[in-house]
């Protein structure tokens, strides 16, 4: 039997990278009610991304995981890297800073060693945690329950998170970097994905996931998934209303959103393209054009960035039909023709 290719992980794919790209990081950038409404209905986006990851695992020897996802995630991270304190050197330097003094590089390399990433790529983090997930969940899952490693590594990103809050409070020098906590959050977030990928789009599961997301109306809590930071909200909580928010959006676009969508679809199917490169496409425009965005409207402001990202991801999607390039444009956690996912 032929294999069918599921479009509703597709779409909600796309979705989830264009609210992250207009909304998350442009829009955002001034919050208005309707960007802040919005931020309210997709704030799982994060861990969507590691939910799906781990509904695409497939359980494989450790030498067979370890290259294909040094492939497909590691180089990349790596390049993205490299490419990230290049145009970390021109920006600061067309900025005024003298980037030929030995405080620039420490900065640098500071940055990087408390956050894994240099600030023109920032979007690269994910490349770098999905990575460490996907090893320690395939190291892991045959000798443990997967729930239990949600538990266990959810627990383990609140201690994180309440170890860094209580830093902060008391001016202590103890720092452990916040990605280390990151990774946990996915890793938890990823198994229950493995674990439920079939399960969660039962009547109880449903049930469940709505009840929680109709509280997180009531009782708020959102994570920044990067930085593994809460805020003033109640971390453990957030890690749930994530979760929730997973299996319902999946549920939501496989019974209504499972067929093709042009623009969402395609978005989808290349997500790393998009994913990659919005961000030094769009801090570099911000920085370049500083001066001419200077004084302009929130709105204005929005537009211009919008239509520069949008002109550049279409250039970029282009410049990525390479052949050299493939390895980087597919997408590390989609798996078109899972037999798990044909259509019902």
């Amino acid at each position: 039997k032929m294999k069918q290719r599921t479009f509703y992980l597709d779409n909600l794919c796309g979705l989830m990278l264009l609210y992250m790209i207009f909304i998350v990081h442009i829009a955002g950038q001034y919050n208005p009610c309707w960007v802040q409404i919005t931020k309210a209905i997709f704030s799982c986006f994060m861990s969507w991304f590691f939910f799906k990851g781990g509904m695409m695992h497939r359980l494989q020897s450790m030498s067979e995981i370890t290259l294909k996802s040094v492939k497909r995630l590691f180089v990349p991270y790596v390049i993205f890297l490299v490419i990230g304190f290049l145009l970390d050197v021109v920006r600061y330097h067309y900025e005024g800073i003298d980037v030929t003094r030995p405080v620039f590089y420490k900065n640098e390399i500071h940055t990087f060693l408390t956050t894994s990433i240099f600030r023109s790529t920032a979007a690269s983090w994910f490349l770098l945690a999905l990575f460490v997930v996907r090893l320690i969940f395939n190291a892991l899952c045959p000798k443990v329950k997967p729930y239990v490693i949600t538990i266990v590594f959810a627990v383990l990103s609140c201690m994180l998170w309440w170890l860094e809050k209580m830093r902060i409070e008391q001016q202590t020098s103890f720092y452990i970097p916040f990605y280390i906590g990151t990774m946990c959050h996915g890793l938890a977030v990823y198994s229950l994905g493995f674990s439920i990928k079939e399960k969660q789009f039962s009547k109880l599961w449903i049930f469940l996931a709505i009840a929680v997301e109709m509280l997180r109306f009531i009782v708020d809590s959102r994570i920044d998934f990067r930085t593994n930071n809460a805020g003033s909200n109640f971390f453990p909580l957030g890690i749930v209303y994530g979760m929730a928010g997973c299996v319902v959006f999946n549920c939501i676009f496989r019974r209504w959103l499972d067929f093709q969508i042009p623009l969402l679809t395609y978005i989808g199917r290349n997500s790393m393209v998009f994913y990659l490169m919005h961000y030094p496409i769009m801090i570099m425009s911000i920085s370049l054009l500083k001066e001419q965005l200077h004084g302009i409207g929130p709105v204005s402001y929005s537009c211009i960035i919008s239509g520069i990202v949008i002109v550049g991801l279409i250039l970029s999607d282009l410049l990525f039909r390479i052949k050299k390039l493939h390895f980087i444009k597919e997408s590390p956690i989609i798996d078109p023709i899972h037999p798990i996912f044909g259509r019902v």
